[in-house]
């Protein structure tokens, strides 16, 4: 289900939906994550927060925990971006996504989507 969620944002990408793009990356990256630690742990998390599900990753994936954790400034910016697009979204919808930083959230979550199963 994570790669139909990313196929998504890959099409509002094309329609320059870039706010249903965003939404779409967290949801990816969601449903990935929290499949791998319910699949890997029998730990069933009720959280959106991505960071968190990085965190939770991890344990499992030595390759999660160096992108999660602060090894570079570059994925923890785009990690604080998706960790809030749940939020924004659902109860804010204030906040307008630009094409660069959504090709790039793009990247990092097809990135972490590879290193997930």
């Amino acid at each position: 289900m994570a790669s139909e969620f990313l196929t998504g944002a890959e099409i509002y990408i094309a329609r320059e939906n870039y706010n249903l793009a965003a939404f779409m990356i967290h949801q990816a990256l969601e449903q990935a994550l929290s499949t791998m630690v319910t699949v890997k742990t029998g730990y069933q998390q009720r959280t959106h927060n991505i960071k968190r599900l990085m965190r939770y990753g991890g344990l499992i994936s030595w390759e999660l925990i160096t992108l999660s954790d602060s090894f570079t400034i570059e994925n923890s910016i785009y990690i604080d971006k998706i960790s809030n697009i749940y939020y924004e979204a659902r109860y804010f919808k204030s906040t307008v996504f630009k094409k660069p930083i959504i090709e790039k959230m793009y990247a990092f979550a097809t990135h972490v989507l590879a290193r997930s199963y």
